[in-house]
């Protein structure tokens, strides 16, 4: 057991992405604005001009579609796109654009799917390069229309967006008798059946190296609730087959170490080079059941226990209670918000509220009918997926914090739950 747990936490063997490729589904998003907030304000207005043979060809019709799906992506650029002949010669080309209306400029060099892809953004006022890339030939053009999204928001509004990430969550086919281990795009398109059982099956975590990625998650047996791994190819392996009830792992941003819930305790586990074997200890003793644990950087954790949300410091062994009043249930850690998501009852309903830890302040997300739960985040710490239930339907959904608007990413006729968020994957592109 402990052999396959060094493995897992230290291999840096890049697994087969294959599996992520194919285009957009017809999965469509459905917005749900009750009790939210106004909007992100005025888009921004983008011109894209794809340069190549200067014909619409299929592959480069799929690249824009997606490239515009993602520049628009909750109104954040108006977008005009236009097949081109030949890239601007001079820089009063550019600047026209900006008695047009137009914010910035951006144009992409993409001829097929062998050959190497350029792109360039300009700020059209002065017309000026902002930044630009030449990518190597990629297997899929969504990858690539994902991958230079992300960077032209990045440019002009400092904001990491979730193109590059993918969303786990677990399916129930109740007619089948089955539970499948699904992973989408951040908007819900391009669904994968990564791994089906007739056991039941909770709580999909992300492991924290993009490139190694698989999913740990509890898995019910006929003598216990052991934890176990899913590679990208659907493999599983078993992780931690210990008597009692395991569910919930946390893996420090290092990958190093884990702390995960064994029945009702927070338990600790790292791999000893020196002696070449797994250690596992309990983490505290509690006096009620403990559950939902996110390890921080430092070591201190995050975890919920008796209708309270906690903070555990590693340092002194201290115990704090951040959020008491109520019940309060599954909380999950941002580091790139140092905020902490979870479920709280309100007049007899699951709610989201965010706790800040660094202000020390909450705020409330949702509101409405319909219970909100086990909230995960993205690794930009602006969403967070959550499963809406309400009477016989469990769908994924996903909020934005800062505007509280919430949509969907599956559909009503399906049962769904346990969200998991991974970081962000392309690193080519990214680089």
């Amino acid at each position: 057991m402990h052999t396959v747990v060094k493995w897992f936490m230290l291999t840096s063997t890049l697994f087969c992405m294959q599996g992520f490729g194919g285009e957009q589904s017809s999965v469509q998003i459905h917005i749900d604005t009750a009790g939210a907030n106004s909007s992100l304000g005025a888009p921004m207005k983008l011109f894209v001009g794809v340069l190549g043979s200067g014909r619409q060809r299929p592959d480069c019709a799929r690249f824009v579609q997606s490239l515009e799906h993602c520049l628009a992506f909750e109104k954040r650029f108006s977008v005009a796109s236009k097949i081109l002949e030949n890239a601007p010669l001079k820089k009063e080309e550019i600047t026209a654009l900006f008695g047009q209306g137009y914010d910035a400029a951006l144009y992409v060099t993409f001829e097929d799917l062998h050959k190497p892809i350029e792109w360039r953004l300009y700020e059209t006022k002065s017309g000026e390069m902002v930044s630009g890339k030449r990518l190597a030939a990629l297997a899929y053009v969504k990858d690539a229309a994902y991958g230079i999204a992300y960077r032209v928001i990045e440019e002009l509004m400092a904001q990491k967006m979730p193109f590059l990430t993918k969303i786990a969550f677990i399916e129930n086919d109740k007619k089948n008798k089955k539970n499948y281990v699904m992973v989408v795009d951040f908007d819900g398109a391009s669904p994968q059946v990564l791994f089906s059982s007739r056991r039941i099956l909770l709580v999909p975590t992300w492991s924290p190296k993009i490139s190694n990625p698989y999913l740990v998650l509890s898995e019910f047996t006929p003598t216990n609730v052991r934890l176990v791994a899913i590679d990208m190819e659907g493999r599983k392996y078993v992780v931690f087959d210990q008597p009692g009830t395991m569910v919930g792992i946390s893996y420090r941003s290092d990958g190093k170490e884990v702390v995960y819930c064994r029945s009702g305790s927070i338990w600790h586990y790292v791999y000893d080079e020196n002696i070449h074997k797994g250690v596992h200890h309990r983490v505290f003793e509690a006096l009620a059941v403990s559950a939902s644990p996110s390890v921080l950087a430092n070591g201190d954790i995050v975890y919920c226990s008796g209708g309270k949300i906690w903070y555990y410091v590693a340092a002194t062994g201290k115990r704090v209670a951040l959020v008491s009043g109520g019940y309060n249930v599954a909380p999950a850690y941002s580091t790139a918000a140092n905020q902490i998501i979870y479920s709280s009852r309100v007049k007899g309903v699951m709610q989201l509220f965010v706790y800040d830890l660094q202000h020390k302040t909450t705020k409330q997300l949702t509101s409405g009918k319909g219970d909100k739960t086990d909230p995960c985040w993205s690794p930009c710490g602006v969403y967070a997926a959550f499963c809406f239930e309400k009477g016989s339907e469990s769908r994924i959904a996903i909020i934005n914090k800062n505007t509280k608007e919430y949509w969907f990413i599956t559909a009503p006729d399906r049962y769904c739950r346990c969200p998991s968020w991974s970081s962000y994957f392309n690193s080519l592109i990214l680089a």
